[in-house]
């Protein structure tokens, strides 16, 4: 019975792991591709049409900025609660309090 209890705690932590990988891939995607975008504009000379294209770049800058802040920081916990089972006992562990004796 161990050996299966290892077997599954493993199978859950990689299943958490890949979740995590993959949504590192996809929410890092976009300010990869913003970057390499402004890069290659950053030499045009700006018209006012291209004035109001460059404002809206900058917002897309800042939204991509903000996808990568919660990537590298807050979703963790949120994939880790969603996608593992002993996280979440453990987690349950942390707050229910013993009662004193």
């Amino acid at each position: 019975m161990p050996n299966n209890r290892k077997t599954k705690t493993s199978t859950q932590m990689t299943v958490m792991l890949l979740v995590q990988v993959v949504c590192s891939i996809i929410l890092s995607l976009p300010i990869s591709i913003q970057n390499i975008y402004n890069e290659m504009t950053q030499n045009y000379n700006k018209t006012v049409q291209q004035q109001q294209q460059q404002q809206v770049e900058n917002l897309l800058d800042i939204l991509f900025v903000l996808i990568t802040l919660i990537n590298t920081v807050q979703y963790h916990f949120f994939i880790f609660t969603l996608t593992g089972k002993v996280f979440r006992q453990e987690l349950k562990c942390l707050f229910i309090v013993a009662p004193a004796t």
